[in-house]
């Protein structure tokens, strides 16, 4: 039997596969496929709330009547060349 390392999902090991897709069950696939699924899900409800996160923080600082200047610091000057 193959002796597998730690599981520790806050060291970067999530993406640990014990056993190669061509060697696994139509079942371990179909296993293997869900937890793929889930975890495309998890990442795009996380970039979802970064977005949400950020646009509040954006109202936030135009409600403080910093929204010019939030605007004024991320424009780009005339003065620098586009990029090719």
């Amino acid at each position: 039997m193959k002796e597998f390392p730690d599981f520790n999902p806050f060291e970067g090991s999530d993406r640990f596969l014990g056993k190669d897709p061509s060697e696994m069950s139509m079942e371990e696939l179909k296993l293997y496929l869900h937890i793929q699924k889930l975890r495309v899900r998890l990442e795009f409800e996380k970039f979802q709330s970064s977005i949400n996160y950020t646009g509040m923080i954006v109202e936030a600082l135009e409600k403080l009547g910093m929204g010019e200047f939030l605007q004024s610091f991320l424009k780009i000057p005339d003065n620098v060349p586009p990029e090719n």
